[in-house]
């Protein structure tokens, strides 16, 4: 099975009618009730013209990336040799510390109807009206940043054409062992960094 990730000022206007008339009210309705600020997302139709990043990308793939941030997080000085065609699992005991603390934005989250905001704050948030988990696409950036600097990944300038980009890198990471996971770092990396720029909401889909 297969995962989308994108921004909302991506979105055709089919689902960005659904994301404004449904989606925005319930992501409001959980920020005020953490006492958040409430997020607005405008229609900005100069966006529309512009490449904005989206991904395509097997579950197995995302939680290949979880697996190596959540080694991180257990020890910052790991070497990893890791088999990209197998699946891996974060260890139940080192999971549910990480799930206790809802502080890794990559982690705590959902694999498919989940939404990251260029909102600020500290803790993912789990709510039922919304189905899933709430991060922060600012917090995610950032915890994005860590684990490239402990892979010794240069994640380089803002390119949001991801074949483009991956096209520019495979090169230099094809005899990587896991070039393939930095890959999809760098991605989402770019998809960050365009949810900040637009202030656009990340949908994982």
């Amino acid at each position: 099975m297969s995962l989308s990730i994108s921004l909302a000022k991506g979105f055709s206007n089919k689902f960005r009618e659904t994301f404004f008339n449904r989606d925005l009210i319930k992501i409001n309705s959980v920020l005020e009730a953490s006492n958040l600020p409430i997020y607005f997302e405008s229609l900005d139709r100069t966006v529309e013209e512009k490449v904005l990043p989206e991904m395509n990308l097997t579950y197995s793939q995302l939680h290949q990336l979880r697996y190596i941030a959540a080694k991180i997080i257990e020890d910052s000085t790991l070497n990893f040799d890791l088999d990209q065609r197998k699946r891996y699992k974060i260890p139940t005991k080192l999971r549910n510390k990480i799930y206790l603390e809802r502080k890794s934005h990559l982690i705590c989250h959902s694999d498919f109807d989940g939404y990251y905001i260029p909102i600020d704050f500290e803790l993912v948030i789990q709510d039922r009206e919304l189905g899933g988990w709430l991060g922060s696409s600012i917090r995610l950036h950032e915890e994005l940043k860590k684990i490239a600097a402990k892979l010794n990944l240069n994640l380089g300038t803002y390119t949001p054409d991801l074949n483009q980009l991956y096209e520019m890198r495979k090169q230099e990471l094809e005899a990587d062992p896991l070039g393939g996971i930095k890959l999809i770092l760098l991605g989402l990396y770019n998809v960050t960094t365009a949810s900040i720029h637009y202030n656009s909401a990340i949908i994982f889909m």
